[in-house]
């Protein structure tokens, strides 16, 4: 993304390409709405990292993808998105351009949460509980936990597999470390 020919639209990403606001936390205060991804890509020029968690046919018949994609700016700093497309690719981009402008600060104490942590989707509840070793729960857990910054911890689920709703209990229980 060329940040050099970015025209704001909003006043939020005037504010942001003036220098006006240069940290998250500053947007966060000012309760300004953030529709423009290339704000994130401009407060965190140190840099984002992007993965696409998951990309999965949906409905029936005429088939669309789904794509849930993540974020981390470092420090505590990650968004989570999820679009649904008629191509995977642009599911993965729009998924990924929405991750931009969900970027939440997550509250961690030495690589941990700092208490229980639980939410539940579509009947999936998983709860991620602080612990002093490794991270303990399925694969595709710890490779997000790992990706947010969360080191340590024991995950307790009632959901048998990796699927897309154990995903998204996943996430939202991250989004409540706010």
């Amino acid at each position: 993304m060329d940040l050099t020919q970015w025209q704001p639209k909003t006043k939020a990403g005037r504010l942001v390409k003036m220098g006006k606001i240069s940290s998250w936390k500053e947007l966060l205060e000012s309760k300004l709405p953030i529709k423009e991804p290339e704000i994130a890509q401009r407060i965190f020029s140190g840099g984002i990292t992007e993965t696409t968690l998951k990309v999965m046919n949906i409905g029936s018949g005429e088939y669309r993808r789904k794509a849930v994609a993540c974020v981390s700016a470092g420090d505590g700093y990650i968004g989570f998105g999820r679009r649904c497309a008629k191509t995977s690719q642009l599911a993965v981009e729009a998924a990924s351009r929405n991750a931009r402008l969900r970027v939440i600060q997550i509250q961690l104490v030495n690589g941990t949460v700092a208490r229980d942590i639980e939410h539940e989707y579509a009947g999936t509840k998983v709860t991620i509980l602080p612990s002093h070793d490794e991270i303990v729960g399925s694969p595709m857990a710890k490779f997000v936990l790992n990706f947010v910054g969360i080191l340590k911890g024991k995950i307790i689920t009632n959901s048998v597999k990796d699927n897309v709703c154990f995903l998204e209990a996943l996430i939202g229980a991250i989004g409540n470390l706010k």
